[in-house]
């Protein structure tokens, strides 16, 4: 693939505990695997039993990942409540 048509996207997806924030990460880092794309994924909770902060922060691109990046390009909140966290 050339470089113009190469890819390198890093998108983080939050919400309360629950929502399906980690879900929707695993669905798109496996729907970029099936896609020819390299992606690492990592799932951060927050220490509540229920109704914590709950994040998916993805890393795809068309080459392999070996680290996340330092900044996000995508922020997808699914509440606004932990968001911040």
């Amino acid at each position: 693939m050339s470089p113009q048509n190469s890819c390198d996207i890093s998108l983080a997806i939050t919400g309360s505990g629950g929502v399906g924030a980690i879900t929707a990460g695993e669905l798109l880092l496996s729907l970029a695997g099936n896609n020819g794309c390299f992606g690492m994924m990592r799932r951060a909770f927050g220490p509540q039993i229920r109704g914590g902060e709950a994040a998916a922060l993805l890393r795809i691109s068309h080459r392999p990942v070996e680290c996340m990046n330092d900044s996000f390009d995508l922020l997808l909140a699914l509440d606004w409540q932990n968001a911040d966290r």
